[in-house]
């Protein structure tokens, strides 16, 4: 069963979300009061992706339950992954007012990857396992994982899991997208 248009974010909603929550990170970044800088991984800063201050928005989501929401009650939640620092924030738009209702931020949270970053892990893993690359999509699997150890090196990295399923199901590939390296290949 098809859900009804006012229970599906319209593109134009997505990036009204999307351009508030940016505008208010921005704000936030250069604040000295970051509600995140508590909760930094400092040895993520030092990474190729740290150093690049990269960050992604991973999805735009409509809050609410089917059935609770009118038209005039559009909340959005923006979850973004901030690369140099292990972070994950969470902001919550209300999409009529066109403003930030909440902005909360947690350090190592398993984070869903966007399409890039799968772009990105395919791409790495086939560097390991080449057949990957030729594989349609809809072949592979991708695990988005996390390093819960706070004494390993990897811990807060954007650690995924790429393999083929399939009738001859190809290898694991560990990928750290933090690093842009194979971390393992054969398991």
């Amino acid at each position: 069963m098809a859900q009804s248009p006012s229970r599906v974010l319209s593109d134009a909603e997505k990036q009204l979300a999307y351009q508030i929550e940016d505008a208010n990170v921005r704000q936030l970044r250069a604040s000295p009061a970051v509600p995140w800088a508590g909760k930094a991984i400092p040895q993520l800063a030092r990474t190729p992706a740290g150093r690049l201050q990269k960050s992604v928005v991973t999805q735009v989501t409509l809050l609410g339950s089917p059935g609770t929401s009118s038209p005039t009650d559009r909340q959005a939640l923006v979850t973004r992954y901030e690369y140099a620092t292990g972070v994950t924030v969470l902001t919550v738009i209300d999409l009529n007012a066109a403003r930030v209702i909440d902005v909360r931020a947690e350090a190592n949270r398993p984070t869903p990857l966007s399409t890039d970053e799968v772009q990105r892990a395919i791409a790495l893993a086939s560097r390991a396992i080449p057949e990957l690359a030729i594989a349609p999509r809809s072949a592979l699997q991708i695990l988005s994982v996390v390093q819960s150890k706070p004494t390993s090196r990897r811990y807060g990295h954007r650690l995924v899991v790429v393999w083929r399923e399939g009738p001859s199901p190809s290898r694991r590939v560990l990928v750290d997208l933090t690093t842009e390296q194979v971390v393992e290949a054969n398991f």
